[in-house]
């Protein structure tokens, strides 16, 4: 029986598991720490972004992108995962930015960019819609 095929897999595999597991393990007690080296401490932060904190990211990320050269990269406003609503700041945005004239600097455009996208972000009700449009589309 112990040269069957099937038992020197069998036993490859019992051997693969109970490796698997003590790396596990070993991980695991990495992560503990001692009274004389304590586990490191979590640096994020667990507080949810508001409304207004995601849309200004998103819009703001956008934006820049639009203003950078040779930006089209043919994204419709879903495939940047923006609401028709963001898609319609990103480009008002864009716009006024592009007012700012030759003379502006990348900083300067993405200081305005930035500035404009949590002023107008927060300033915007914030849609909790869960129906479609009547075109069938989200809101």
């Amino acid at each position: 029986m112990a040269n069957h095929p099937g038992a020197a897999r069998k036993a490859a595999g019992v051997r693969l598991r109970a490796v698997a597991l003590a790396c596990g393990g070993m991980l695991l007690l990495a992560a503990c720490g001692t009274p004389d080296h304590p586990a490191a401490e979590a640096t994020t932060s667990s507080r949810l972004r508001t409304a207004a904190e995601t849309c200004a990211l998103q819009v703001g990320y956008w934006a820049n992108e639009l203003l950078k050269p040779n930006h089209d990269k043919g994204y419709d406003y879903q495939e940047m995962g923006l609401t028709t609503a963001d898609f319609q700041l990103v480009l008002d945005i864009t716009k006024a930015a592009k007012r700012l004239g030759p003379d502006a600097t990348q900083k300067q455009q993405l200081a305005f960019v930035n500035h404009e996208a949590q002023r107008r972000c927060a300033n915007r009700r914030t849609t909790t819609c869960t129906t479609a449009t009547h075109a069938g589309w989200p809101c």
